[in-house]
């Protein structure tokens, strides 16, 4: 749980998946709700379908998608797609 003295407290979901198999790694909530989703991916770099599904389907407000994209010298680089509600990458 993430707490501050003005807001209310976020949680962490471990993550999201329904009958169809359909899974994304993350998803926080804030009251109740659906704040952002993050799926992690170690080569991938196209956009997850089932990120896009659950942002839209349970309106979250910010998904992500993130991507290991080197190991140097015992340290990971990664590169992070933000997903808005149009859907355009940022």
């Amino acid at each position: 749980m993430i707490t501050t003295p003005h807001s209310p407290a976020a949680r962490l979901a471990h993550y999201l998946r329904d009958r169809t198999e359909r899974e994304v790694d993350f998803l926080v909530t804030l009251g109740r709700k659906p704040w952002f989703a993050v799926e992690a991916k170690t080569t991938e770099t196209a956009i997850d379908p089932s990120l896009t599904y659950f942002r839209d389907r349970l309106r979250i407000a910010l998904a992500y998608q993130v991507v290991l994209v080197d190991r140097w010298n015992g340290r990971a680089t990664l590169r992070a797609w933000n997903l808005w509600t149009n859907g355009a990458r940022c």
